[in-house]
Parts: structure tokens; C-alpha cells; sequence
């Protein structure tokens, strides 16, 4: 059999984007922090014990107490203002529970196969009480309702082949992407698959499908869900439309290939113009996806990211909502305009560098005689602020700074048994999901009241 250009196409492109179903491929973990996982340990094991075991297992860049340093210092003088260490000072309550029973170490994102190995050994060799606030954890159920919703879809297909060969391509996103929402888009992309087959083969039947209002938004939500999800999903899920048309292709060049060498074939004698994609039977299925969508739904409101995933109840420093207790990133910016600003400002008076402009006074002997002027030192404006936050990424030590500025601006720190730093993203994410399963439930309420339908009850 000699393969045309389409297929050569098709099959090398399937070759090409099948490797990003490994290379994106991600495990969901739950942590208090964006791009850290705090390891907490009771006190009883030292510092240096911990993070030897760290270094030892591969673990690397551990923001820990005794790797913190000052900063930031002016270059004018080295004296500071008395009381100017309060920053300096609260800031090291990151490294302690509210009960001071456990040290913290902040390990960053990329680490946490070595950090597992490094918590076994801790707590094997050392007897140590420690614990991970994220681990990994492979949600099996994602997959498994993806499964069940292919293989319902597939069996009820009139052209089962044209839904089963490219829907093995969502199965593989949803095995290399096992999030909730994107389980959710994947129904919704299996579904669509599976109102388009009936035109499989069809004269105009393209140009059908383009102007479809039920395929156009059951693949516009899943593509916007999976957009909005993470880049990985975005990227994966062209990959996942791309490979599932090149599929078609190739199945399209065997069915060809079948009847040239058969003694008969057949042919559709309706084109797609006069094929209905949505029907009575058909439609039914938008409420049963939504069955697996709302199950979906649940389990993600009884997720780990909603509860605390340690066994041990520690109260530990975490984003919260409302006021917070531990300094941020703005007060770290503060604090470096205090020291800078320090040496200029006169010593009889009791400021703490509250004024946003620093001038100096200047005299001038002129012709005219001394003349005075007030220049223009520095301002604590968008500039500056710019030129501190890029400064935290030159420090040569792992600094809590770091954690900071990588949290973002407008964020408060508290003790808190439950880490809500994960609260907006979850919040995002349940809104996605919300609305995949309300599509359903919208789209068949349109067929009944709107579409064919509201014709086909009438006696």
C-alpha cells in the first residue's frame, strides 16, 4: 500500500506532538506556596541535619534561618537608624509554626521526588516528626471517568471509529493533564466528536459543522477551559485537535484504500445539509455528560486543595485573606527605602523614612551671592520599587525575599491550619468546571425550548 501525501503528513505530525503528552505531563500537587513546598521538622533534629539530608539527596536552593543575611545596606553608611530592625526581625517568623515546635524550609518547585527521598530518610534515621505540606498525589478517578465517558460515547456512535481514533487523544490528555477542569473540557471535546460523526463522509459536511451551534461551543468552552487552566493544557489541547484530525486523515486514506480493493462500496446519498447533528436520542446524552461533569465537580470541591492534605494539624505561615501578621514583599520595598533613605534624613528627628521624596538642600555661591536650592534625591515611585524587587533576585543566598516576591504583590501572611494560598486559583478553577457542566444543561434546554425539539413533542 502506498501512503499519499496527507497520510506521510498526518502520521508525522501524530509523531511529532505525541511526545508532549510526556514532556507536559503533570502531577497535581497541593501546596500552601506558588513554586515552593514548605518541609517542616520538629526541633529536636537540627538545622545542619536537615539540610545535609537535603544536599544529599539533590535537594538544592532550600530557603532555611541560617542562610538568611541582611539584605540590603547602604552604601553611604553602614549605621542604621535605632529600631530599624523590626523587618529583619519578624521576617524569620517564616521559619517557625505559631508554636515554634517545628522548624520550616522552603524548597522550590522541581524538587519534589528528591525532597520525598529526603523526608524518608529523616524520618527513618533521625526519628524526626516532619512532614511535606504538598505532595503528589495521581487523582485516578480523573482518568477513569474520562475513560467511562469515551467508551459510552464510542458505543452509541453510528461510525465508531471516527469517535474512537481520535478520542485515544483525549484520554492521553487526560492522562498527562489530570486536573479536573481539564476532565471537564475533555467531555465536552468528546462530546462534540460525537455529534460530528454522524456527517462522517458527507458532501458539504464541513461547512455544516463550522456553523453548528452545539459543536462551535462545546469546542470553544473546552479549548477556553483548558486556556485558561495553564500554557501546558493550552498547548496540549491544539496538540490533542491536531492529532485527532490527522487521525481522521489517515482513516479517511484506509477507508479509500478498503474500497479500491473491494469489489463494492458504499456511499452517502443524503449530503450533510440534510443530516441532523442533534436529535431527540442524541440529545439525551448532553444530560448524561453532565452526570460525569457533576461528579467531577464534587470531587474536586472535596479535593485536598480545599482541606488541609497534612495529617499532623500545624499552624503554619500561609497566604490568607484579611489582615496578615507576617511582613510581605511591600514591607520588604519599605524597609529598603528606610535604610537607603536613612543617612540623609537628620537625627533629631523621629521618622522612619514615611515621606515617598527624598530632597536635599543645596547652597550656591553665585555672582549674585549664595544661592539656595533643593535637589532631588530619589523617589520612592514605580521606578524604585522596580529597582528593589529585581534586586532580590541578585542576592547570592536563598532568601526568604524570594518566597516573597514570587507570591506577588498584595498578598497578607498569617498563621493558619489550612494554607489558603491556593483559594483564587481553586476559585478559577470551579468557575471553569461550573460552567462545563451548565453547558450541557444550557444546550439541551435550547434544543427543547428553542430548537427541533419543541416539534418534535408536538402530537
Amino acid at each position: 500500500m502506498k501512503l499519499s501525501r496527507q497520510a506521510v503528513i498526518a502520521i508525522i505530525s501524530i509523531l511529532l506532538l505525541l511526545p508532549l503528552y510526556l514532556f507536559l505531563r503533570t502531577v497535581p500537587v497541593s501546596r500552601i506556596w506558588s513554586a515552593y513546598s514548605v518541609l517542616y521538622v520538629s526541633n529536636d533534629v537540627s538545622e545542619k541535619t536537615v539540610l545535609d539530608i537535603l544536599e544529599e539527596n539533590g535537594v538544592s536552593n532550600t530557603i532555611s534561618l541560617s542562610n538568611q543575611r541582611t539584605p540590603f545596606s547602604s552604601k553611604v553608611t553602614p549605621v542604621e537608624r535605632w529600631g530599624n530592625n523590626a523587618y529583619l526581625t519578624s521576617r524569620l517568623s517564616y521559619f517557625f509554626d505559631y508554636s515554634r515546635s517545628f522548624r520550616l524550609y522552603y524548597i522550590p518547585e522541581g524538587q519534589e521526588r528528591h525532597t520525598q527521598k529526603a523526608l524518608k530518610q529523616l524520618v527513618k534515621q533521625n526519628h524526626a516528626n516532619a512532614g511535606l505540606d504538598g505532595r503528589q498525589r495521581y487523582p485516578v478517578l480523573i482518568p477513569l471517568i474520562t475513560i467511562a465517558v469515551y467508551g459510552v460515547l464510542v458505543f452509541f456512535a453510528k461510525n465508531h471509529l471516527v469517535l474512537a481514533l481520535p478520542g485515544i487523544f483525549c484520554l492521553l490528555l487526560s492522562f498527562s493533564q489530570p486536573f479536573y477542569p481539564v476532565a471537564s473540557a475533555n467531555c465536552l471535546l468528546l462530546l462534540a466528536l460525537f455529534f460530528a460523526q454522524r456527517l462522517w463522509r458527507r458532501r458539504k459536511a464541513v461547512k455544516v459543522l463550522s456553523k453548528n451551534l452545539y459543536i462551535i461551543l462545546l469546542l470553544a468552552t473546552a479549548v477556553l477551559v483548558c486556556m485558561l487552566s495553564s500554557w501546558k493544557t493550552l498547548v496540549l489541547i491544539f496538540a490533542t485537535l491536531s492529532c485527532g484530525v490527522a487521525a481522521l486523515v489517515l482513516l479517511y486514506e484506509a477507508e479509500l484504500y478498503s474500497e479500491r480493493e473491494s469489489s463494492f462500496s458504499y456511499t452517502t446519498i443524503f449530503p450533510a445539509t440534510h443530516v441532523s447533528v442533534v436529535y431527540q436520542k442524541n440529545v439525551n446524552l448532553l444530560l448524561y455528560i453532565s452526570i460525569p461533569l457533576a461528579l467531577l465537580t464534587v470531587l474536586f470541591l472535596l479535593s485536598a486543595r480545599f482541606t488541609p492534605s497534612s495529617s499532623t494539624k500545624l499552624s503554619l505561615p500561609a497566604p490568607v485573606h484579611g489582615e496578615g501578621r507576617l511582613p510581605v514583599l511591600e514591607d520588604y520595598e519599605e524597609w529598603v527605602w528606610d535604610t537607603e533613605t536613612f543617612p540623609y534624613r537628620s537625627l533629631n528627628r523621629d521618622d522612619s523614612g514615611d515621606e515617598k521624596s527624598l530632597t536635599l538642600t543645596r547652597y550656591i555661591s553665585t555672582q549674585n551671592g549664595i544661592v539656595c536650592s533643593e535637589e532631588k534625591l530619589m523617589s520612592f515611585d514605580e521606578d524604585y520599587v522596580k529597582k528593589v524587587d529585581d534586586g532580590i533576585e541578585k542576592l547570592p543566598y536563598p532568601a526568604i525575599e524570594k518566597l516573597m516576591k514570587r507570591q506577588g504583590k498584595h498578598t497578607t501572611v498569617s498563621y493558619s491550619e489550612h494554607g489558603g494560598s491556593k483559594q483564587q486559583a481553586d476559585s478559577i478553577s470551579l468557575l471553569l468546571m461550573l460552567v462545563s457542566l451548565a453547558l450541557p444543561l444550557l444546550l439541551s434546554s435550547y434544543y427543547y425550548v428553542f430548537g427541533r425539539g419543541r416539534y418534535e413533542n408536538r402530537k
